[in-house]
């Protein structure tokens, strides 16, 4: 595996798409990062900072709150999800900075 693009979150891995008739389609597969890693424990900086926030907060902006309380056990999430949830802290950080 090699990065694409340093800046991605995308992977390129060295190897062969076969069709339905077994004949190559293509050389080389781009796929999200997230699909390599389906699921991530949260670091503790990051359980720090979601440790400011209301649980209430996070659900009213849409994460889930049986999700959030693997995130907080600490219990691994799929990456998307985690994604999501420092998605809405960032926004809620800078909401809180104005």
């Amino acid at each position: 595996m090699h990065p694409v693009n340093p800046r991605s979150s995308r992977v390129q891995l060295n190897a062969a798409t076969v069709s339905l008739l077994r004949s190559i389609v293509q050389a080389g597969i781009v796929v999200n990062v997230a699909e390599l890693v389906p699921y991530l424990v949260a670091t503790d900086e990051q359980l720090a900072r979601i440790a400011n926030v209301k649980k209430r907060e996070f659900m009213r902006r849409g994460i889930n709150q049986h999700t959030l309380e693997k995130i907080c056990k600490p219990e691994p999430v799929r990456a998307s999800r985690l994604a999501n949830v420092l998605k809405v802290l960032q926004q809620w950080e800078t909401e809180q900075d104005t």
